[in-house]
């Protein structure tokens, strides 16, 4: 009976847990390697939640996984692309963690651009 109830209590907290989480689909669209951060939405300093979370190499796309723990609690947070520290960066900001987007990095003529779009 105790073993029946803590794996209820251990599979209810797992599909909570889960149904917090967001993914991104990032899309690089420069031929130009780019380099993707996250960064907490609303703190003091956007604290940077790592220092380099996906390096693409020219053209191409990878996925990731947002929790609230990775925004240390926080409900929102940016994503920044950049492809040349003398260029501008591309910002997609107030994004929430427990939402889907496709977030699609393009170079223009003074940088890079970033454009979210939410999937759920």
């Amino acid at each position: 009976m105790k073993k029946n109830i803590l794996m209820a209590v251990v599979c209810c907290f797992g599909i909570v847990s889960s149904s917090h989480a967001g993914t991104i689909k990032v899309v690089n669209e420069n031929t130009k390697d780019l380099t993707v951060r996250l960064f907490v939405e609303g703190s003091p300093s956007q604290q940077a939640m790592t220092e380099r979370c996906c390096q693409m190499r020219g053209k191409g796309s990878c996925h990731l996984k947002t929790t609230p723990g990775q925004v240390l609690g926080a409900t929102h947070y940016a994503i920044e692309g950049e492809t040349n520290p003398f260029t501008s960066t591309g910002s997609c900001r107030n994004l929430r963690v427990d939402k889907d987007y496709q977030v699609t990095f393009t170079d223009d003529a003074i940088g890079t651009s970033c454009i979210a779009r939410r999937l759920n």
